[in-house]
């Protein structure tokens, strides 16, 4: 059944209404670690580090059940190449900062700083596997 917010689906599960949902790690994580809820798997690629007794969906055999949810930081098209930089450099500074990686991890995130480069290299990837995703499958946004 879909759900238009996480909330409802697990008052649903907790109260036996559903018998499994698939949510984001920050949205489920205190349910998890209170023993309301079992994780079963991650569809990250790799282990999660604020779950890492959790196989992922491709350890178990389903191996493209892979998709992460993300944050990322973007600016105008127009914006001058030094201006980025300085800000990915004190982006990718505080992100390797021990006392907000330890926070991040506590909320359910795992930092993962990178490039100008290698951020647009991954929307681009995203972009076109989940494209194909969506004409394969016939999905019309609500």
């Amino acid at each position: 059944m879909p759900y238009r917010g996480a909330a409802q689906a697990i008052t649903d599960i907790l109260a036996g209404h559903l018998d499994g949902l698939v949510g984001d790690v920050p949205t489920v994580m205190a349910q998890v670690r209170a023993g309301r809820l079992k994780a079963l798997g991650t569809t990250s690629k790799e282990r999660s580090d604020i779950f890492p007794n959790v196989p992922t969906f491709v350890e178990q055999g389903f191996a493209d059940t892979v998709g992460d949810n993300w944050a990322g930081v973007l600016a105008p098209a127009a914006t001058p190449k030094p201006a980025i930089e300085k800000f990915n450099a004190a982006m990718v500074a505080a992100l390797n900062d021990p006392a907000l990686r330890e926070r991040l991890r506590d909320i359910g995130t795992t930092p993962a700083p990178s490039s100008p480069q290698e951020f647009g290299d991954y929307l681009r990837e995203q972009i076109a596997r989940w494209s194909a995703v969506i004409r394969e499958k016939g999905l019309k946004g609500e």
